[in-house]
């Protein structure tokens, strides 16, 4: 992962994904998630069920947008149902986002704790 630049890769249901978690996936994903800019923080924390699984797709269409890429890329619901499949491909997600939007451990342990308690009360 390279927080540096938002790059970082997962496997999900044994496909690898690349995605560019930048300035213009967060545009994208402000857009398509009608949530503004300033309220990606409370809404990370708020729902990470939505949030996390929406920043990863949302990089991933950036990565392919920028390489120029013909990949066919699922819909967010889909993307987002195998996502949530596995707490352990949930779990990683939520590391990779946090690492790359706040490139710090504490911040990162807050979020991921949040996430434990909302799934585990899921179940």
């Amino acid at each position: 992962m390279n927080t540096l630049n938002g790059i970082a890769e997962f496997q999900m249901d044994g496909k690898k994904y690349t995605m560019r978690l930048t300035l213009n996936a967060l545009r994208m994903c402000s857009k398509g998630m009608a949530v503004k800019f300033s309220e990606f923080q409370n809404w990370l924390e708020k729902d990470p069920l939505t949030s996390v699984p929406a920043l990863c797709y949302y990089g991933v269409i950036n990565q392919i947008k920028f390489t120029g890429s013909d990949e066919d890329l699922e819909d967010f619901d889909t993307f987002c149902a195998r996502a949530l499949d596995d707490s352990a491909v949930f779990e990683e997600l939520t590391e990779l986002v946090v690492n790359i939007l706040t490139g710090g451990e504490e911040a990162k342990k807050k979020v991921t704790r949040q996430v434990r308690r909302k799934t585990t009360a899921k179940k």
